[in-house]
């Protein structure tokens, strides 16, 4: 089989053949994956500049010529599938080596799908968004061009104290972030900007990731997202200052410290692993533009690790944090 693809027209192309199911990479660009029953695209931004290959290729080479047609049998994706997988997971408690093969998502929108799937199979109301893999370092090194997206339900909200019980005794990624909640309707815009009316409050959050995935790391990002990118709970903080305020979030990165069972853990991130807030949000803005999604007043946009992550797992762990003068607490 042999496909040809076009690249945001450019003239770049690409031209190959194969036996079972491979893909490759044209770096910051282009993500091709194929198998028996379909082969898929994936646009990001950037220019390539090398081919990274896997799988029992026949052979493949690059195209500098211009393609501008594809030719291929598209595999028929069903998202709802792949969300009713997801769930049985996360209510169980079962972890997954990853997907079947027949219900993997092979594009970012395909995740969404499923993951849009997953949030209305599980029930409930969205109160708001969370981000993540959103740091420079991290976005290089993932070859994404923003951060991935996942939707909070109201009822995975808490308020500092709470006692949380996970449905497994596995792992968990611990994550203090800064939120913002929106003060107004924000219908789908391509190419919105932060406006500071937007934002209502700013707070800190603790964000509890359980992955449906033993290694979320390795299953790729389209079934990450499918996954609501890895979300369990979120722990909400009082406001650290009404609407948006920039030193604010330079105070709260530079003086934050994480204490677990009463012992200093993790302080504010800095340089290219650190994420920036607003670039979070420029994302979700992005993403609900191209999804035709509102944003709400009043939904909790948590934007991704402030300080260093780390894993806990066990019971009786007790977690804290302490920002101007306030204290955003909970136990695991």
């Amino acid at each position: 089989m042999t496909a040809r693809a076009p690249y945001a027209g450019s003239s770049l192309g690409i031209a190959y053949s194969y036996q079972e199911a491979a893909s490759f990479s044209l770096a910051d660009s282009l993500t091709v994956s194929a198998s028996r029953g379909g082969i898929s695209f994936a646009a990001t931004s950037g220019y390539a500049s090398a081919i990274r290959a896997t799988g029992p290729f026949i052979g493949w080479r690059y195209r500098p010529d211009c393609c501008n047609e594809v030719k291929m049998n598209t595999a028929h994706f069903e998202p709802a599938v792949t969300a009713s997988i997801l769930l049985k997971a996360w209510r169980s408690g079962e972890l997954l080596q990853a997907l079947p093969h027949d219900t993997k998502p092979d594009t970012l929108a395909q995740g969404y799908d499923a993951q849009d799937e997953l949030f209305k199979a599980a029930g409930g109301s969205r109160a708001g968004w969370k981000l993540g893999v959103g740091s420079p370092a991290a976005l290089r090194a993932g070859n994404l061009s923003r951060a991935l997206i996942g939707q909070l339900g109201a009822g995975r909200l808490y308020r500092s104290g709470t006692a949380l019980k996970m449905p497994a005794p596995t792992p968990v990624t611990i994550e203090c972030e800064i939120a913002f909640v929106l003060a107004r309707d924000l219908p789908p815009l391509l190419g919105r900007q932060i406006d500071p009316a937007d934002i209502r409050s700013t707070c800190i959050t603790f964000e509890v990731v359980r992955s449906r995935f033993t290694d979320r790391k390795t299953v790729g990002w389209p079934s990450f997202a499918a996954d609501n990118v890895g979300f369990e709970a979120l722990i909400v903080g009082e406001a650290a200052c009404a609407g948006l305020d920039e030193a604010v979030l330079q105070q709260l990165a530079e003086t934050t410290v994480v204490h677990l069972d009463g012992q200093a853990k993790a302080k504010g991130l800095f340089g290219d692993t650190a994420t920036d807030p607003l670039n979070s949000l420029r994302a979700l803005y992005a993403h609900a533009g191209e999804r035709g999604i509102t944003l709400r007043a009043g939904d909790i946009i948590s934007t991704g690790a402030m300080c260093e992550p780390f894993d806990i797992e066990g019971v009786g762990h007790q977690l804290s944090v302490s920002y101007f003068g306030k204290e955003l607490s909970f136990s695991l």
